[in-house]
């Protein structure tokens, strides 16, 4: 799955996108399509096991959860036991 940067990035532009904090360009990224039955690119990415590596990545991508609101994700996420203390690069945590 490989889109325009101005849209949805791909799982290595979400990566870098996670680890600079860039939560607000990636909000589509935490977004499910219930039209088609599909979880978000980052639930479907990380049941694929392409988070398998990038365990500070998954943790920011609980923070950025957070910060936007997305509960069903960060729920999920935590389900999967992501730490909510991690994923500290912009300064915040998921607590806060």
């Amino acid at each position: 799955m490989t889109v325009s940067v101005y849209s949805q990035p791909d799982f290595h532009g979400a990566i870098q996108g996670l680890n600079n904090g860039d939560f607000s360009r990636l909000e589509p990224l935490f977004v499910s399509d219930r039209s088609q039955g599909q979880p978000c690119p980052i639930i479907q990415w990380h049941q694929e096991g392409l988070f398998q590596n990038q365990s500070k990545a998954l943790s920011e991508a609980l923070t950025c959860v957070c910060f936007l609101g997305r509960t069903d994700v960060a729920e999920y996420l935590l389900r999967q036991g992501v730490d909510p203390s991690g994923g500290a690069s912009t300064g915040l945590n998921a607590f806060h």
